[in-house]
């Protein structure tokens, strides 16, 4: 998702228009030290973004489905985009990858993406 940082510099002011937003949220305590001591100020928008309609909850994840991601582990990133984080910690179950609770589905869809790449990018480190 999007994020912007602005810096402030020791001794430099606030630009207006921010200032203007930020004056409902921090107190005037809180700009002076801003001011005085400089900071960061980061502005990030957060929402769902995975569209729920993409997801295909019904697809099987079994051996063969396994077997497929193996056999064209280029495509792997492709055919898990629309998983759910179920359905992708059942592919990492069967691949025997450890994945935690608190993974998100982007740190797993890595992870197996990762390990079934890993034989090509030792061909490409190794020269083979």
């Amino acid at each position: 998702m999007p994020k912007f940082d602005f810096f402030i510099n020791p001794g430099d002011d606030l630009p207006k228009k921010l200032q203007t937003i930020l004056q409902e949220y921090f107190s005037e305590n809180d700009f002076e030290k801003l001011s005085k001591f400089g900071g960061r100020i980061q502005i990030s928008v957060t929402a769902p973004f995975t569209d729920r309609k993409e997801q295909d909850n019904k697809l099987l994840i079994d051996e063969a489905f396994i077997a497929e991601l193996k056999s064209n582990p280029s495509q792997s990133d492709e055919k898990l985009k629309t998983l759910t984080k179920k359905q992708l910690v059942k592919v990492a179950s069967l691949l025997n990858l450890p994945t935690t609770a608190k993974a998100t589905t982007k740190e797993i869809k890595k992870t197996i993406n990762d390990h079934l790449n890993s034989s090509e990018k030792w061909d490409k480190i190794s020269g083979a």
